[in-house]
């Protein structure tokens, strides 16, 4: 049987040489942006790009910085500054870092966005007129409900959300400009940490020498525009996270690399929304309304 593939878009940006990074000014105004759902799990969003190029992202909280491609970066003729080592689960690779004049989501605005530039080979499977994709670097600069039920991006401005929504907070972990947060697998002793990440669409475990799964489950090509990586799906017995328990879980298990500090990928479309309180340093899986 031929293996299914699937694409990852969770990135690293690892800084060869020394990079200062702008300064980024924010708009003040909230807004609810409408999303199309691609394969159950991707999330693809109208941009504007510097006030009058209108086109369509991928939002990836997996991914420290925003990244454009190629063909898209020369249209806006942008100005290379140095190359970084960008690095996936699947393989690395050297691109062109610039720095964007603005970049607005709906009325959510951030100047002066560092940007890389990459062929987005395996990001345009998804849908050919994809330009981009919506980095950590913009979006934890807001507060926003990402809610896969009404497939909406609403940003809010002063705690607004958080005043209608009830749930349990998780506290959220930074490394390297991604969000991560500790779950419990039952029956272990050690949490372990996970990137929130909505560019896959399954949950990812780097191990120090993951069994062999000796069952029926289907092997998968992982891709991404760094590589691509034959693995093996399994399934996880129990996970706990916060207030939520997810069991028999689909999970791909592969070797763990000296340079990550995570434990694993988090899918966020495991969940019917998830709310971002940038500001408090939280997240809420699932969060029901105030009556």
């Amino acid at each position: 049987m031929k293996p299914r593939t699937f694409s990852i878009f969770v990135l690293c940006a690892m800084l060869l040489g020394r990079v200062c990074l702008a300064h980024n000014q924010t708009s003040q105004t909230t807004a609810a942006v409408q999303f199309t759902l691609l394969r159950e799990y991707a999330i693809v969003i109208p941009v504007t790009v510097n006030g009058r190029n209108r086109c369509e992202f991928l939002l990836d909280t997996g991914a420290s910085t925003t990244i454009l491609s190629q063909e898209f970066a020369r249209k806006l003729r942008l100005r290379p500054l140095d190359r970084l080592e960008l690095v996936t689960p699947t393989g690395s690779q050297l691109v062109v870092r610039s720095h964007l004049d603005q970049l607005t989501v709906g009325s959510k605005t951030a100047t002066q966005l560092e940007v890389l530039w990459s062929d987005l080979q395996e990001v345009r499977t998804l849908k050919r007129e994809i330009c981009g994709v919506l980095g950590q670097n913009f979006l934890a600069q807001f507060n926003y409900l990402l809610d896969y039920q009404t497939r909406q991006l609403i940003f809010e401005d002063d705690e607004e959300l958080a005043h209608t929504l009830c749930g349990q907070p998780v506290p959220l972990i930074w490394h390297e400009g991604r969000p991560l947060i500790s779950a419990v697998q039952v029956g272990k002793k050690e949490a372990v940490r996970l990137v929130l990440d909505s560019g896959t669409p399954m949950l990812w475990l780097f191990e120090p020498k993951p069994a062999v799964n000796t069952t029926s489950q289907p092997w998968l090509v992982a891709a991404s525009d760094a590589g691509r990586k034959l693995i093996q799906s399994d399934r996880l017995p129990s996970l706990r996270l916060g207030g939520l328990r997810f069991t028999n879980v689909p999970v791909i298990r592969t070797a763990a690399t000296s340079f990550r500090q995570e434990d694993g990928l988090l899918p966020t479309n495991l969940f019917q929304a998830v709310y971002f309180n940038h500001r408090q340093g939280v997240v809420i899986f699932n969060p029901q309304a105030i009556r």
